[in-house]
């Protein structure tokens, strides 16, 4: 999770270790629907690529 910017690790936090939903994370965060999906899914993009560097998939 270091490598992720400050709004992404907020996002991953709340969808996944708090069970937000995007509406309920966008609301909390105030920003856009669309820009929650967006940073999620940019962050999980940078974990995925993240993991096959380092070969955690092996």
């Amino acid at each position: 999770m270091e490598y992720l910017q400050e709004d992404e690790k907020s996002v991953i936090l709340l969808r996944f270790y708090q069970n937000y939903t995007f509406k309920e994370i966008s609301q909390a965060l105030e920003i856009p629907l669309g820009t929650a999906k967006s940073i999620l899914y940019r962050a999980l993009n940078k974990l995925r690529e993240r993991m096959e560097e380092v070969d955690f998939y092996e």
